[in-house]
């Protein structure tokens, strides 16, 4: 009957709406997970890059020390 065919369809969207879902939440979290690392090296690239200023500046100011 139509009623049957009509369950059976909605079963069948349900199951296909059910396996996107879980397909769009493994990436989703993939993605969150790039997030983090990204977040993570470009929070150590921070850090490097003020170590390096501030031993430049301190090797500047020796240098205009010692030429004063």
């Amino acid at each position: 009957s139509e009623i049957d065919a009509t369950q059976t369809a909605m079963g069948e969207l349900k199951t296909q709406l059910a396996e996107q879902a879980e397909d769009a939440l493994a990436r989703l979290q993939g993605l969150r997970g790039g997030f983090a690392r990204l977040s993570d090296e470009g929070g150590t690239l921070a850090r490097e890059t003020q170590d390096q200023l501030r031993t430049a500046l301190a090797s500047l100011e020796t240098a205009v020390a010692q030429a004063f």
